[in-house]
């Protein structure tokens, strides 16, 4: 695969982004500003992380990439700390050695090394700006043998190659931490969207089970919303997501991220079954102690205050989830 795609990736060429200014709360109009509402709101957590208009493609630098390997190996934290072990635990037990895996966004090369390192066979970095693959030329031959493993690709282009070699690209499981939660909030240059995040869901399916955005949420549409019991009956075998993203009361701090109580699960999970969720305090967790979690969550954790940013009011558990079939449903993985 890794040949043949990085070739492809070569005369796809460079993308050129465009700078604009991530909105604010106040310019938004009356019926966005009421659908974002609906889970309570803070205005005043503001960021501008919109793509400069002068950016081109973008790398990591040797160095970067062999840091973040070696942390892999080491099995040290990145960014989100206790996330990453709960991450890993999530992978020791779901997980299948030689999995292809997409992976949400990349700031930096910790999830495609962490995954590589892990034992997927591929590592498909699915990002906005287009990221170049770093030179291996010096690296040691095991080293190079593990990142060859990772290609990048903006959406455009993943979804332009998976046309012309959808056998190339099957995935057996989508990796997305702290990216759903961005999605429809403008700050990072994407369109302003309430549904945002549950139009991602939809792209994961997608990406797992083939298939268009809009046909997996005609599929998604046709489930009842959870009730948060996550029967898994019904899950298409081999596929799965690796979801991490704010657990706490339903809230939206405006523009920097959602947090998910009871509420915004309930409609993000929809069509999805729950194989484990993961904290620390278990290696596996089930439904009924999820639900003991949200409801303590919407007790003390109280997100409507102006003007405050609460980063104690959430944490970030990783969920290990399915798609479902719908009743009538035969779905025909390739």
């Amino acid at each position: 695969m890794g040949h043949s795609i990085r070739a492809a990736l070569t005369l796809l060429g460079a993308v050129r982004t465009t700078k604009a200014q991530a909105p604010q709360w106040n310019s938004l109009d009356g019926a966005e500003t009421a659908r974002f509402a609906e889970t309570g709101v803070i205005e005043h957590a503001y960021f501008n992380d919109t793509p400069d208009k002068s950016s081109r493609a973008r790398g990591y630098s040797t160095a970067e990439v062999l840091d973040a390997l070696s942390k892999a190996k080491k099995q040290e934290q990145g960014y989100y700390g206790e996330t990453d072990d709960w991450l890993r635990n999530a992978l020791a037990e779901a997980a299948h050695p030689n999995w292809t895996y997409a992976v949400i966004g990349s700031v930096t090369p910790w999830y495609e090394c962490l995954l590589a390192d892990s034992g997927a066979s591929h590592v498909l970095v699915i990002e906005y700006h287009q990221i170049v693959s770093p030179d291996l030329t010096d690296l040691s031959e095991a080293d190079a043998a593990l990142l060859q493993r990772i290609a990048y690709f903006t959406p455009a282009q993943f979804a332009f190659l998976r046309d012309l070699a959808p056998t190339e690209l099957t995935v057996d499981a989508v990796v997305s931490v702290s990216s759903v939660e961005h999605d429809g909030l403008g700050r990072y240059g994407d369109p302003v969207d309430p549904d945002g995040d549950l139009k991602s869901m939809a792209k994961h399916r997608a990406l797992l089970l083939g298939g268009s955005e809009a046909a997996s949420m005609e599929t998604i549409a046709r489930f009842a919303e959870s009730n948060l019991d996550f029967d898994s009956s019904r899950c298409v075998p081999g596929k799965l997501l690796f979801l991490s993203m704010p657990v706490g009361r339903d809230c939206t701090y405006w523009n920097a991220h959602r947090v998910y109580g009871a509420n915004r699960l309930a409609r993000l999970f929809r069509g999805w079954g729950l194989v484990s969720f993961h904290d620390g305090n278990a290696v596996d967790r089930n439904a009924e102690l999820l639900a003991q979690v949200l409801a303590l969550a919407a007790v003390e954790a109280d997100c409507t205050v102006s003007g405050v940013y609460l980063w104690a009011a959430f944490y970030q558990p990783v969920f290990v989830l399915c798609p479902l079939a719908t009743v009538n449903e035969t779905v025909e993985v390739f």
